[in-house]
């Protein structure tokens, strides 16, 4: 995985992850956070390109959101917990 740096909102320039981490190859997207203990507070992983999101081996909840290809978002997930699939 590659570091991204920081995820700000284009509209109102807040920070919205400190440190985001690129997944955007098979076995980065494939495997994500899984397995894993739960990132610090502010950390994030973009999964690039990505049609759907599981939390198989996840131990803790996540919060996902869909984004389109310019980077607009489409949903939020909130606390989305292990073992569940987005669309």
């Amino acid at each position: 995985m590659n570091r991204c740096g920081r995820l700000t909102s284009r509209h109102s320039g807040a920070v919205i992850a400190e440190q985001v981490a690129i997944a955007d190859g098979f076995w980065s997207r494939l495997l994500g956070w899984q397995f894993r203990s739960a990132p610090p507070a502010g950390h994030g992983l973009l999964l690039v390109p990505c049609a759907s999101v599981h939390t198989f081996g996840l131990r803790f909840p996540i919060d996902a959101v869909a984004l389109d290809r310019t980077g607009r978002v489409l949903a939020v997930h909130r606390a989305v917990p292990p073992g569940s699939i987005l669309p």
